[in-house]
């Protein structure tokens, strides 16, 4: 099993350039990530790492790793990093490696002294954007390198050029809106590095209208000015339909002016973007070419994943890959070749908008969403320990992952598990924004897709959490009554301290910290009790409010109770360090005792009043316990192979340790 996405994408800055590349890394990471908001949403989501120097003069601690089919090496260059010899040397490594395509963009003209290092590289010449729109400027050219290392050099071009984005403006002959937008956005292009194809200028007398049409648009992305008369127009219809039959990115820019009288139906199921009916700015062009250039790059990407996926035998091997859902001429042209089934990328689309699917005999479904799936995982419970392990600077400095990921992971966990009618246990506070709230949202959205679906989530809480806020608990339960089942947990029985089981109580003093860290412990082996498999990731090593780590405690009970226990190890966190201990039998700091003193002033404290009752926290046992496991047990009690185990300890792609994970989950 060898997993490997089309395209990942490294970025390398140095810290003192923060201030210049923060904005545009946050706006980067918005386009080329899904948002865990908005998860059915169709957006990209390449795997993107990122790798920051720590200190002034040393550069980043790591280096971008040989993941992906197309590994990108976007690197931000300046003054700070042309001063430093072994950053200089880092950037001229990366070069000098293969499977690395490096990209880089100088913030200012000292840091292009680079470019003799690295075989004379060209580089983007970032401070020469305009101000006013350098995210704009920044997206655009970057994306546009992305496109053109990503999926279109596979023949090597010996020019640039030859490898740049194309984009077919088709627009109406008739009223003054389409010419003028097609026109700007021309003018625009050609002094880019974009080319495109013009056809009030671009078709040669005495040659066909329809074969130019077609030969231009088999490598280009259409961008369809939609003005008031645009829909009507016999040769903009011909347009679409070409660019549906050959498969290519399309593109709607909607600049209606007061009134279409018929939408034409081919343009459905294309992203689009609004300019209103008057000329056309920098900023508004810019934003256009960006969105084609975000559906060209998309539905690439999507179409070489949904392969990879199947070569791998993750999706039905007799399925049409297509770049979006099904369309119904699509289908009917392919009746006649036998083709029936589909393999679109997530997310779903609703049950009505595909009601037509069965009428005509075909069938579509996502990774997500597959008829042998559905009840798969009934009747079992399956445990999720999975929190933010970091900050979200420190956690950029271990992993190299933006902070989001755990977030992104338990949402696709969450979404495979309720499609599969699984119920997921999870144990944890009703924070806005926290995993409880995003794993309740999976479940809304795919009851949503489909009513019949039981989607059950348990949410444990633990005395006195369930007290502090009992208005806030009321209104989660009032909203979520038909997919939530609160569980609250009283302090265990062998605490011998004097409380009010009624009345909230704050650790405020080692007293209440002590019986806050047992009730806590209490939640977590009624929980795991309860179910059949736990899954575990992320995790705080420090600031914890328990006797020790949550999710660290949390696997401990799982061994303790003989529970199969998928560790998923590649996202950070104190997970991270168990699997580094079980992989390599190298012992972390955050599972010392020392090092857990070290962060918290009070934690010797609550150790020494625990110790009173027998309680203390003994570190040196856990790490005896868990240098007794090794992979072959941990793999064969989640009915997966030592490879596959291995690499779901070690992977840093999302799809993939769901994937394993699912796996391994259908067999338990």
């Amino acid at each position: 099993m060898d997993y490997k996405p089309p395209l990942a994408i490294s970025f390398v800055w140095h810290e003192s350039d923060n201030d210049v590349t923060k904005d545009v890394l946050a706006d980067l990471s918005n386009k080329l990530s899904k948002d865990p908001n908005n998860p059915f949403s169709r957006r990209l989501d390449i795997p993107t790492f990122y790798f920051q120097s720590i200190t002034e003069n040393t550069p980043p601690a790591s280096n971008p790793s040989d993941k992906a089919a197309i590994n990108l090496v976007v690197a931000f260059t300046s003054v700070n990093t042309a001063a430093v010899k072994s950053w200089r040397s880092y950037l001229q490594g990366i070069n000098e490696q293969a499977q690395f395509e490096l990209i880089c963009v100088s913030l200012d003209e000292i840091g292009l002294v680079h470019s003799e290092e690295l075989d004379g590289l060209n580089f983007l010449r970032a401070y020469s954007w305009p101000e006013q729109d350098r995210i704009l400027y920044a997206s655009m050219y970057i994306l546009h390198e992305v496109y053109r290392f990503g999926f279109n050099m596979n023949k090597r071009p010996v020019l640039g050029q030859n490898s740049s984005l194309k984009i077919f403006l088709s627009h109406a002959k008739v009223g003054e809106i389409g010419i003028s937008h097609a026109e700007s956005i021309k003018a625009f292009i050609n002094d880019t590095n974009l080319t495109s194809f013009f056809d009030a200028t671009s078709i040669s007398p005495g040659f066909s209208f329809d074969k130019e049409i077609y030969g231009h648009l088999a490598d280009s992305t259409l961008l369809a000015i939609v003005t008031d008369a645009y829909s009507s127009r016999f040769w903009c219809q011909k347009e679409i339909l070409c660019a549906k039959d050959l498969n290519r990115p399309i593109v709607i820019l909607n600049s209606l002016d007061s009134y279409e009288d018929r939408a034409f139906p081919e343009l459905a199921n294309s992203p689009v973007i609004h300019a209103h009916p008057v000329a056309l700015s920098n900023t508004h062009i810019l934003e256009i070419l960006v969105a084609c250039l975000i559906e060209t790059i998309r539905q690439n990407y999507a179409v070489k994943s949904l392969i990879e996926l199947q070569n791998l035998g993750w999706i039905d091997q007799c399925a049409q890959i297509i770049s979006k859902p099904l369309e119904y001429r699509e289908a009917l042209r392919n009746l006649e070749k036998g083709i029936i089934k589909y393999c679109y990328p997530d997310p779903p689309i609703y049950g009505d908008e595909s009601s037509w699917h069965s009428i005509i005999g075909v069938s579509a479904s996502t990774p997500l969403w597959q008829e042998k799936n559905i009840g798969l995982l009934l009747l079992k419970k399956i445990g999720i320990s999975i929190s933010e392990a970091t900050t979200q600077e420190d956690h950029i400095y271990e992993m190299g992952l933006p902070f989001n990921t755990l977030t992104k992971l338990a949402q696709e966990l969450a979404r495979h598990l309720f499609a599969r009618s699984a119920t997921i246990i999870y144990g944890g506070d009703l924070r806005p924004n926290g995993f409880t709230e995003f794993i309740l949202n999976e479940a809304v959205a795919l009851k949503s897709q489909n009513d019949k679906l039981k989607t059950v989530v348990e949410n444990h809480l633990a005395w006195p959490l369930y007290l502090m806020d009992s208005a806030v608990v009321k209104k989660w339960r009032a909203k979520h009554m038909d997919i939530i089942e609160s569980i609250n947990h009283l302090p265990p029985k062998h605490l011998e301290i004097q409380y009010d089981k009624e009345t909230p109580l704050l650790p405020n003093t080692i007293e209440n910290s002590y019986i806050w860290s047992q009730s806590l412990t209490n939640m977590r082996i009624k929980s795991i009790e309860t179910s059949n498999v736990r899954i575990c990731a992320g995790g705080k090593r420090s600031n914890f409010k328990g006797a020790m780590p949550g999710v660290l405690e949390e696997i401990l009970i799982s061994i303790e109770q003989d529970k199969p226990i998928l560790l998923i190890g590649g996202f950070g966190g104190v997970v991270s360090d168990v699997c580094k201990l079980i992989l390599e039998s190298t012992t972390e700091a955050s599972l010392t005792e020392e090092w857990q003193l070290e962060q918290s002033t009070t934690y010797g404290k609550l150790q020494e009043y625990a110790n009173q009752f027998n309680r203390k926290v003994n570190y040196q046992s856990i790490v005896n316990t868990l240098s007794e496991l090794n992979v072959e047990r941990l793999s064969s009690s989640t009915c997966l192979s030592v490879e596959e185990y291995t690499k779901l300890m070690t992977t840093q792609f999302i799809d993939e340790a769901v994937y394993i994970c699912m796996k391994g989950l259908s067999e338990v």
